[in-house]
């Protein structure tokens, strides 16, 4: 299995349920997580996806780090079920008063 088997359903979910999923390259700043997903209300989660049993590189941990640090919510996920599962529980966290 490849990392975009576990990538391309968390994204086709978002996207059926209006949430953005912006694929990121940040030019300059290598370990950057692979996608940002932006919800109705101006949220926002950050994903790195990785093949299954695959954990971040060290780069990729400083990188997340550094953004869980500005209070970021970061996630890395190398099952597309956790990663859909994470989605839906934020966005009805979100919908919840």
């Amino acid at each position: 299995m490849i990392e975009a088997q576990v990538e391309k359903p968390v994204v086709r979910w978002a996207k059926k349920n209006s949430i953005w999923a912006w694929k990121c390259t940040v030019p300059g700043w290598s370990g950057f997580p692979d996608r940002l997903f932006v919800f109705e209300n101006g949220s926002l989660v950050f994903i790195e996806f990785k093949r299954p049993g695959k954990v971040a590189t060290p780069l990729q941990e400083l990188c997340i780090a550094k953004l869980r640090a500005r209070g970021f919510t970061v996630h890395v996920v190398d099952d597309k079920d956790e990663g859909i599962r994470i989605l839906r529980e934020h966005k009805e966290n979100l919908d919840t008063p």
